[in-house]
């Protein structure tokens, strides 16, 4: 159950679910803390390798969507994001896009992810007074870090919030387009041309992809399977075989033009020790990039679009650009189905008037950290993605962001704690070498159950339909043999009084002969919190205003919720049978801020029921049992 995120504000501050989530599943992760004399966190900033997992990301600053929902020049207010005071520092001619998208990379959209080992991301960054200084340090670190099959970073990606912005200019980041491509509709078989198999290797539009041809398991150096599975995203690659024995990736790289690291990155998880040292044997087949010609490399000139005013005309809006009114309507009907020559259009309508023959891909704007099923981020927006060039140094160069530091950098231990955590919770049970009392007699019908189950093994599995099987079967079963199996369960009732009046004797003894008993005290094991009712304890720090708490966000590993405040709105009426009269609860309105982030520790779960059974938490409606 969630709330609502109509309201919610575009710039809210990094949430703690975000943070976790994303140290949890970053890797590698790696960055700086700055803390002040006293222990008190100043800031912090975490890097990772730029991951994504949506299967037809692209990199792309030409496309109509690349900034259209930050582009100050459209005159649809409620699709502006950005209204700035100066010009934005932005890929308008797409260079650097292409340069990212011309990079390495390789991955499962469906597990790990896709990962571009030529680009770092910032993951987290939150500071009081020092944000810039730990950029720069950062920055540093990327430039002077040496490279490695996993991680050889040429640049420095990012997404900022709306206040940010202006920040992260002034730091040499440059707005990038980013899109997903939506796949095309799926042609029936017999369209197909004979004789044309599948690439084993998923790719974007715009490009392609040499299929690598499954090798006979002669040698460990000849994988049985080299062909990448079908659910794999790669960059377009080739495959290239040693000739001679002793060929080093270096000598391989130097002969292909390409980066090293980057044969290391695609093969290392077919030879997992192969480094560019490595002494290869006459035959081994090798993953390599496959370079882009010089005629695919050219610059793309930016496509120009115009936005059209209210009633204006395909054929008006030819004229004015002096193009062909019919090859204008055509390359925009891709987007515009139903478009004519007399067609009037709204106010707002974006009409391409440049690279008329160049096909364009149907495309949304890309939000970051989403996933293969999610078609648009939950609430979200698309995401504002800033990127960095990073100038690569030697051990030579002087590091001067670190050299100017007034303290030096230390490796990170973990502080004590500031204030005292709570003691959890105590539960007091029996000792536990105190007699056990015996085991509860069966009723008529579980013992017919479990000698069906002995007679037949199909259904000793416990699911629905064998439940529902075994219902039947005993309804089924005649008066007559019904009253043997209920003798069977009276008899059995006999020895379960007697052994528990046996059981009722010998604890009596034991406790005699324990005249100096002491109970054991445990430690409750935690429950899981999520989407229940809590009240604070008195000892919590603050909440005490309200006196029940819905769990909106439980974190186990931390032990930390985010709670939304409970407030009585009336009582429920006889439409309600079970709670005729009853208090009703809501969530209070989030627009009052009363949310409260504390530790799970402090919260005690209390009975309650759900009533209208929503996904939307501001929706729902709660009888709380407590003390019921």
């Amino acid at each position: 159950m969630r709330r609502s995120s109509a309201d919610r504000c575009p710039s809210k501050p990094l949430s703690l679910e975000y943070i976790a989530d994303r140290l949890d599943v970053d890797d590698p992760a790696f960055g700086y803390i700055v803390r002040s004399k006293e222990g008190m966190l100043q800031g912090f900033i975490t890097l990772t390798t730029f991951t994504n997992w949506q299967k037809t990301f692209r990199w792309d600053s030409l496309h109509e969507l690349a900034f259209y929902y930050d582009d100050s020049d459209s005159e649809d207010e409620e699709t502006v994001r950005h209204r700035p005071k100066k010009e934005r520092r932005v890929d308008r001619d797409g260079s650097l896009a292409r340069e990212l998208q011309e990079t390495v990379r390789l991955g499962d959209p469906y597990n790990e992810g896709i990962v571009w080992p030529r680009i770092a991301e910032i993951s987290l960054l939150g500071a009081l007074g020092c944000g810039r200084k730990l950029v720069q340090l950062a920055i540093e670190q990327l430039e002077f870090q040496k490279a490695s099959g996993s991680a050889n970073y040429d640049y420095v990606a990012l997404q900022a919030t709306d206040n940010s912005i202006p920040f992260y200019e002034s730091l040499g980041f440059v707005r990038v387009g980013a899109v997903t491509v939506q796949p095309p509709p799926k042609q029936d078989d017999s369209s197909s041309q004979p004789g044309r198999s599948e690439s084993p290797v998923s790719t974007t539009s715009e490009e392609s992809a040499a299929s690598a041809e499954p090798l006979p398991p002669s040698s460990p150096e000849k994988p049985e399977v080299l062909a990448l599975p079908f659910d794999i995203v790669s960059s377009p690659l080739t495959t290239y075989e040693v000739q001679r024995p002793g060929e080093t990736p270096t000598y391989i790289a130097k002969v292909n033009d390409v980066n090293v690291w980057d044969i290391i990155f695609l093969n290392k998880d077919i030879y997992k020790e192969i480094c560019p040292s490595s002494r290869l044997m006459k035959g081994t087949i090798l993953h390599i990039p496959l370079k882009a010609s010089p005629q695919e490399s050219k610059n793309k000139s930016p496509t120009k679009w115009f936005v059209a005013k209210e009633n204006d005309t395909p054929r008006k809006i030819a004229k004015n650009f002096s193009l062909p009114c019919m090859k204008l309507v055509e390359a925009n009907r891709n987007r515009l189905p139903e478009l004519q020559a007399t067609s009037r259009l709204k106010a707002g309508t974006r009409i391409k008037v440049s690279n008329l023959d160049q096909h364009d891909d149907v495309c949304e704007p890309y939000c970051h950290w989403s996933f293969p099923d999610d078609s648009s981020v939950e609430g979200g927006e698309p995401s504002y993605v800033m990127v960095y060039k990073l100038e690569r140094k030697t051990a030579r160069c002087p590091r001067e962001v670190r050299n100017s530091l007034a303290v030096p950098i230390k490796q990170y231990s973990p502080p004590k704690l500031l204030l005292p955590a709570p003691e959890p919770q105590k539960t007091i049970i029996q000792h536990p070498d105190a007699p056990k009392p015996p085991a509860e007699s069966l009723k008529a019908v579980d013992i017919f159950k479990n000698h069906l189950r002995d007679l037949y093994p199909e259904l000793q599995a416990t699911t629905k339909a064998n439940a529902k099987e075994l219902a039947e079967r005993w309804n089924k079963l005649p008066q007559a043999k019904k009253d043997r199996y209920n003798m069977v369960a009276m008899e059995a009732r006999k020895h379960y009084d007697r052994a528990y009046e046996q059981h009722l004797i010998e604890y009596k003894m034991w406790e005699s002969e324990c005249s100096t008993r002491q109970p054991v005290v445990i430690f409750e094991k935690e429950a899981s919190l999520f989407n229940k009712v809590v009240k604070l304890r008195d000892d919590a720090p603050e909440g005490q205003e309200y006196s029940y708490w819905f769990v909106l966000t439980y974190i186990p590993d931390l032990k930390w919720c985010h709670l939304a405040p409970m407030v009585q709105d009336g009582v429920f009426g006889p439409e309600r049978k079970t709670s005729n009269g009853r208090p009703r609860w809501r969530l209070v309105d989030e627009k009052l801020g009363k949310e409260l982030d504390t530790s799970s520790m402090y919260c005690i779960p209390v009975r309650s029921k759900a009533i209208k059974k929503t996904a939307d938490a501001d929706k729902e409606e709660w009888d709380v049992l407590d003390g019921a």
